[in-house]
């Protein structure tokens, strides 16, 4: 809003509003939502990135380490590590806990809209 000053609330929120767009609005100048977590998942190893593909592409609500080892068909103590590396990135957050003291994690909502966009593979023309 300060690159818009301009702008009613309104009218940010409408530009916000469809989802498809809603990084291409967070960018100004070198502030770029995109960038910083395209740089993010960069810097993981191949398999934490390929993790976060897969469980953004489960759409989960939110998801424990037991959840993430079914969808990654892996044990759970390595599906926990494979959670805290992404919590360490940002690419993941902390919501809670489960009933049996495990860890609950959840992609943020520009976060996961990052990974759908990761998923859809690029036209060639």
């Amino acid at each position: 809003m300060a690159a818009r000053p301009h702008w009613s609330a309104a009218r940010f929120a409408d530009r916000l509003a469809p989802a498809g767009r809603r990084l291409d609005e967070l960018r100004f100048g070198s502030l770029d939502i995109r960038a910083g977590l395209s740089t993010a998942l960069d810097q993981l190893d191949p398999a934490a990135r390929d993790g976060f593909g897969l469980l953004a592409a489960a759409g989960m609500r939110a998801l424990t380490a037991s959840d993430a080892a079914a969808l990654l068909d892996t044990g759970p103590d390595d599906a926990e590590e494979l959670l805290e590396r992404l919590a360490d990135a940002r690419l993941l957050e902390v919501c809670g806990a489960d009933g049996d003291a495990w860890l609950r994690y959840r992609f943020m909502p520009l976060v996961r809209l990052f990974a759908e966009e990761q998923r859809v593979p690029a036209l060639v023309s």
